[in-house]
């Protein structure tokens, strides 16, 4: 089910086709938490023998790791906070909602 779900457990659309894609690995970790907890509940209700899902191989924790982020430099971030300061000081549209016919 893991490997299925790596491989081809995305569906995306572009356009007007429909086009499958793999899901991450730590997407696949994250559902692999979740099937185990429910069946962990069920077992603890008495509902379920045993949770099978601790038999289960999902992706390694290391390979379904979070992106590490990127971050402004200083020079980006004062760029950035300039622009807002004129964007702030132009002159608005004193209507900005679209007149009705």
């Amino acid at each position: 089910m893991y490997g299925d779900l790596l491989e081809s457990g995305r569906k995306e659309q572009t356009g007007k086709v429909n086009k499958t894609a793999g899901s991450s690995a730590r997407t696949v970790r994250y559902i692999h938490t979740i099937i185990s907890a429910i069946l962990g509940d069920a077992v603890k209700k008495g509902l379920l023998a045993r949770n099978v899902a601790t038999l289960a191989s999902p992706p390694s924790a290391k390979s379904a790791k979070a992106p590490e982020g990127d971050f402004w430099t200083h020079d980006q971030l004062r760029v950035f906070l300039d622009a807002a300061v004129i964007i702030q000081r132009l002159p608005s549209d004193p209507d900005p909602l679209p007149k009705s016919p």
